[in-house]
């Protein structure tokens, strides 16, 4: 226990975005018409964030997060994709999207890609029961804690397409936050994800665009 309340007390939490400029976000429900290029708005709306201790030598990483969310543009980009790259017919292209509402209506839902020192502290699939806690904060400050995490069992080089920030020290979780509090609501100016544990805490921000 000692140690991981000085790991608590030295962890140096770095959080932001991807390398480079990052295109604005609308957190809005709205959704893309025409959709945009889906390696765009992956881009966009993925955000990065580590963890380094000071106290070992050469500043070692305890943990290092990507994570996505998919919100309706990036949905609507996903089914666009998936359209040319399986040659959709009008009909199924249809019923993914149909789908890709489905889902987000149901939950907000992110593709979390985690990397630990120690792989046996990799556990978010184990919900209440692992090292990690999981939240969602909207701009208003109302917060909500993840109500499903699922590994992401799809093939490894699926996920390297669709997720260019997949590592090869990440797992891959499918992350799900009831909709208790609204996130997307009109004049949104933030979203904020915080994967924490006692060894410190990973934080992300997505800020809406002008």
């Amino acid at each position: 226990m000692r140690r991981w309340r000085a790991w608590l007390t030295t962890a140096v939490v770095i959080a932001g975005g991807c390398a480079g400029p990052r295109a604005a976000v609308h957190l809005s429900e709205t959704w893309a018409a025409p959709a945009a290029d889906y390696e765009d708005v992956t881009a966009a709306w993925t955000r990065r964030a580590t963890i380094h201790s000071p106290v070992t030598a050469g500043y070692q990483i305890i943990a290092d997060v990507a994570a996505t969310f998919r919100s309706p543009a990036w949905r609507s980009a996903y089914v666009k994709h998936q359209s040319h790259v399986q040659l959709l017919t009008p009909e199924a292209q249809a019923a993914l999207l149909s789908q890709e509402k489905k889902e987000h209506a149901d939950a907000y839902v992110f593709e979390v890609m985690l990397a630990t020192q120690h792989s046996s502290t990799n556990d978010l699939q184990k919900d209440e029961e692992s090292v990690w806690r999981v939240e969602l904060m909207n701009g208003r400050g109302e917060t909500v804690l993840a109500s499903d995490i699922d590994s992401d069992r799809r093939p490894r080089e699926i996920l390297e397409e669709l997720y260019p920030h997949l590592g090869d020290f990440h797992e891959p979780y499918i992350v799900k936050f009831p909709r208790t509090i609204e996130v997307l609501y009109p004049g949104a100016k933030t979203m904020t994800l915080t994967i924490s544990s006692p060894r410190g805490a990973l934080r992300m921000v997505w800020k809406a665009g002008p």
